[in-house]
């Protein structure tokens, strides 16, 4: 998947796509979301494991 002209897959480090603020969910794990606008109801969320590395990839559409 390409974001912003940089490239990742499941199993790249976060810091391939440069300068991002990391999410810390309930259950303590972190994730990163990608939304094109303030309000929009797109968006997508990549899950981190604890060394940082993109476990999950997710696209969603709230209707």
């Amino acid at each position: 998947m390409t974001i912003q002209g940089k490239t990742i897959t499941i199993g790249s480090h976060i810091d391939e796509l440069g300068n991002v603020v990391l999410n810390n969910q309930v259950d303590g794990g972190k994730s990163v979301i990608y939304q094109y606008c303030e309000g929009c109801n797109n968006f997508l969320s990549l899950y981190l494991d604890s060394k940082n590395r993109i476990t999950k990839i997710v696209y969603v559409e709230m209707t």
